[in-house]
């Protein structure tokens, strides 16, 4: 059974200059993470004109899943939107559900 350290063994561990040193001789690497971080990054997204914007007439059910733009209408019909859809529209129906 190996004897028990003693109080002055385990501060001179914490004592010990050592770490320390290792420590500051350790380059700095901010530069590297920030120039990884900025690759991580979409670029920005630059639009020189808008989307033509379109319109939509229909009659009975429209049910709508993706991205939509433009204009929306319908006087008797029903239009489903769903979770996934986007939209940047006006709407004019009858009836919307919207999940």
């Amino acid at each position: 059974m190996p004897a028990p350290e003693s109080s002055t063994n385990r501060e001179s561990l914490v004592d010990d200059p050592a770490p320390r040193e290792f420590a500051d001789s350790l380059p700095d690497t901010s530069p590297y993470f920030e120039a990884w971080l900025d690759s991580l990054r979409p670029p920005a997204k630059i639009v020189e004109s808008p989307a033509p914007v379109s319109q939509f007439n229909f009659e009975g059910t429209l049910h709508l899943d993706g991205y939509l733009t433009g204009v929306v209408r319908s006087q008797t019909g029903t239009l489903i939107i769903s979770e996934t859809a986007e939209l940047q529209a006006n709407i004019f129906v009858a009836t919307a559900i919207v999940a």
